[in-house]
């Protein structure tokens, strides 16, 4: 794993979901996904349309799930 995939996975603080957990659910803004992985809105925006990266949007703006990444980013790893 690269120091920068540990980082944001540190980061993201992902814990694996509860079937009887009533908690809101956690999505990460595009800024902040920006952020955590070092590039840039566009560069996410392309990545997003070019489907190499799981997002989705909600009310015209794009949303990531960090269990998602951190399964994105995870298997980038192994590649």
């Amino acid at each position: 794993m690269s120091l920068r995939t540990g980082m944001a996975l540190r980061l993201l603080d992902v814990e694996p979901a509860m079937e009887n957990n009533l908690e809101p659910l956690q999505f990460l803004t595009l800024e902040e996904t920006a952020q955590l992985l070092h590039l840039s809105r566009r560069t996410l925006q392309r990545m997003i349309h070019r489907k190499e990266l799981p997002a989705f949007k909600v009310g015209g703006q794009w949303r990531v799930h960090p269990n998602q990444l951190a399964k994105w980013l995870e298997e980038l790893e192994e590649l």
